[in-house]
């Protein structure tokens, strides 16, 4: 019974910590990403046909976003697998000529697979990307109780809002907002 008591208190103190601080931002440790040239012909080739985004360009989180990404900057490109196949995946805010979009560049065997993630901000990214690595804790919104992300999940930063995680469901990505932490 005591061993039952304390691995409940363990448990119940470390969601509570977990519910009140916020996560860092993901990628505080990650090296700056940059896109390679077949990331960004893929993103030229599904985008292309659609006028706004003809001369895309990587967004430029804007000042109040990038305020709240502290010592991780405002990342507006991010590298993480995704989609759980051991291949490295990208995530990139796409400045077009009247909005921005969120986009998933994920590779395959023979080539890349660009997937349409969110809407991201009219003028300037509204916030900025991190990548949650695979086994990192959250509190699941539907349920209630700790989970872990499968994959490198990606993740959308806004300052005082809670983190917005799109998860690969196969076909595309699932948006969900986490409210277990008070966002940057």
């Amino acid at each position: 019974m005591r061993h039952t008591l304390c691995a409940c208190a363990v448990v119940t103190l470390w969601s509570t910590l977990a519910a009140q601080a916020p996560v860092p931002p993901a990628g505080t440790d990650a090296p700056k990403v940059e896109l390679s040239k077949e990331v960004r012909k893929a993103i030229d080739d599904k985008l292309d046909k659609i006028d706004d985004f003809k001369d895309w360009k990587v967004g430029v989180v804007g000042a109040q976003a990038a305020s709240c990404g502290k010592d991780a900057g405002a990342p507006a490109v991010v590298a993480g697998d995704l989609n759980g196949d051991e291949r490295p995946d990208h995530a990139v805010l796409v400045q077009g000529t009247s909005k921005v979009q969120l986009v998933a560049v994920l590779q395959r065997v023979d080539d890349s697979m660009v997937v349409d993630v969110d809407a991201a901000g009219a003028t300037a990214p509204d916030g900025f990307l991190g990548i949650e690595k695979q086994g990192t804790r959250f509190i699941n919104p539907d349920s209630h109780l700790e989970d872990v992300f499968a994959n490198d999940t990606l993740v959308v930063y806004r300052c005082g809002q809670p983190r917005t995680a799109y998860f690969w469901t196969g076909l595309n990505f699932k948006k969900v907002v986490l409210a277990d932490d008070a966002g940057v």
